[in-house]
């Protein structure tokens, strides 16, 4: 099984595919997730520099028979990630990455200057910026040890150590710091787009690709839960918008105090809230709004609707909006 990814990313799909580990993951090129086109992006760009290093070549010493067959290799990735597009595996990805520092690091050893090992260690800071942007901390620096650790290695093989220590520190330093630094902000701005603000809840845009990524967790029906305020529109009214976010926000507390593990509390919109249950039914959405109810002051309306494996997620809450609506309706007669 593919290892975990944090409760805001889901899986592009069901099966072994690669999960779309950021937000921004979402913005398809030719068809590509963000992981996977911004490789070929990275693999075409090693392919025009290593041509052009053959065409005009750093010095006269330089190594053309490793820098074309880096080049024919990259050349491949290049074109196999075109073929497979959003069907790319991640270990695929993850090989690419341990690959691509492999050839940095047999560039700097077979260097013949100390100013070609320095060029080629540049290819170790754009793999630590591609890791540090799409995957968590923990495996960026894993990346980033091994890197350093090969570069060391490389260098001392081709007795550059110790005249380029200062260089394989600082590099080593820059790729900490890309790693630290990069997933730090990607993350925040992860959760400020799927996170509402006021309630801490997740959102309508991290509802629907949450969905997905839960039921190909669980392999199985679940239940949905839609809720909607009562009389909200007069408390806004009445007593004005500071009080209604305060009603807003006191609700959110209690649906995350009664949401279980695997579940996800939503706020859709306005003053409507969603319960999404993978893997659960009636019984236990019942026993969740009664919870609720205990938990809150405000009056709300509520339906429930059944979740089936394979539906998609739009007709369960139509079939729950339609049911809240019902039961909103009947305490109006």
């Amino acid at each position: 099984m593919p290892r975990p990814y944090p409760d805001w990313m889901p899986r592009a799909a069901a099966g072994p595919t690669l999960p779309e580990l950021r937000v921004s993951g979402y913005r398809h090129v030719l068809g590509m997730p963000g992981p996977v086109w911004t490789m070929a992006l990275w693999y075409a760009a090693v392919a025009v520099v290593l041509s052009l290093s053959l065409v005009v070549p750093l010095n006269a010493r330089a190594e053309p028979a490793i820098r074309a067959t880096l080049l024919v290799y990259a050349l491949l990735v290049f074109a196999s990630l075109l073929v497979m597009r959003q069907r790319t595996p991640e270990w695929y990805i993850r090989l690419q990455i341990a690959i691509a520092i492999a050839g940095a690091l047999w560039l700097i050893y077979a260097s013949r200057t100390q100013e070609g090992a320095v060029t080629a260690s540049m290819a170790l800071i754009i793999a630590a910026t591609y890791t540090g942007f799409w995957f968590p901390v923990r495996i960026g620096l894993g990346y980033v040890i091994a890197s350093s650790a090969g570069f060391l290695l490389a260098l001392s093989l081709s007795e550059n150590v110790p005249r380029l220590l200062v260089p394989w520190f600082l590099v080593s330093i820059i790729m900490v710091g890309l790693v630290l630094t990069l997933s730090s902000l990607v993350q925040q701005m992860d959760r400020q787009l799927v996170t509402d603000p006021l309630t801490g809840l997740l959102n309508r845009t991290a509802m629907f690709r949450m969905a997905e990524r839960s039921r190909s967790l669980t392999r199985a029906g679940g239940a949905v839960v839609v809720i909607d305020l009562d009389r909200f529109k007069w408390v806004n009214d009445r007593q004005g918008h500071d009080a209604g976010d305060r009603v807003l926000s006191e609700f959110g507390v209690a649906m995350r105090d009664v949401t279980p593990a695997g579940s996800l509390a939503i706020r859709s919109g306005g003053d409507e809230f969603v319960l999404l249950l993978p893997g659960g039914d009636e019984a236990l959405a019942l026993a969740l709004i009664t919870r609720l109810r205990e938990g809150t002051a405000v009056p709300w309306s509520f339906g429930i609707s059944a979740w089936p494996a394979g539906e998609p997620l739009d007709l369960a809450l139509a079939r729950a909006d339609k049911a809240m609506y019902e039961q909103k309706d009947s305490r109006r007669d």
